[in-house]
Parts: C-alpha cells; structure tokens; sequence
C-alpha cells in the first residue's frame, strides 16, 4: 500500500505505542489513504473531525439500512428516517470522537 508520507510517519508513530493497528488504522481510514486522500489517524485527529468523520459515515450507512429493512416497508415518511440517521450518526460519532480522545490522552497524543 502506498499512503501518502505524512500517514506514513503517522502510522510508524502509532505503531510503537503497541495500540492495535486495526483501532489506528481502521478499515475505512486504510481505503481513503490507498485512494490517495490523507485523513489523520483517529487517534492524531481533533474530537469535531473524529465526531463529523464517523457519524456521516455511520448515519449515512444506517440511515440506508434501517429504511430498506423497517421504515419504508411499515410505511414511514422519509423524513423521520433521515432524521433519526442524523441523530444515530451524530451520536455514534459523538462516542467514537470521545473514544480516540480518551484513547490519545492514554498513550500521551498532544494536538
């Protein structure tokens, strides 16, 4: 895989903390970096890029799910399903943003 260099040193920084590569190198973050876009590893990220980054990803996903599975078979308006992915996705990134910073602060990762 070739990751832009500035992943690169991230990623070599990370990995000498002994933190999982797959919670500091999620799936996700691995495809951005293969297709040439630098997102910053979680745990190097600020809490309202980690909160934004995760919950469009997540609300956008379940968004999609829960109204092809539930919501548009009972017959439910549109609007409430993508309200509630809005609010699925906000705060499923509001958890996982609180997650990486409590897990940066752990292994001592100043912004």
């Amino acid at each position: 895989m070739s990751y832009p260099a500035t992943i690169k040193t991230a990623l070599a920084l990370l990995e000498t903390t002994g933190i999982a590569r797959y919670k500091y190198a999620p799936p996700l973050h691995r495809l951005l970096w293969t297709v040439g876009i630098p997102v910053p590893p979680p745990h190097l990220a600020s809490v309202p890029f980690n909160c934004l980054f995760f919950g469009i990803w997540f609300g956008i996903a379940w968004g999609i799910f829960i109204w092809y599975f539930l919501l548009s078979p009972a017959g439910a308006p549109i609007m409430f399903a993508v309200s509630m992915a809005f609010l699925m996705g906000g705060a499923f990134g509001y958890g996982v943003a609180l997650y990486y910073r409590h897990a940066a602060t752990k292994y001592d990762f100043s912004l």
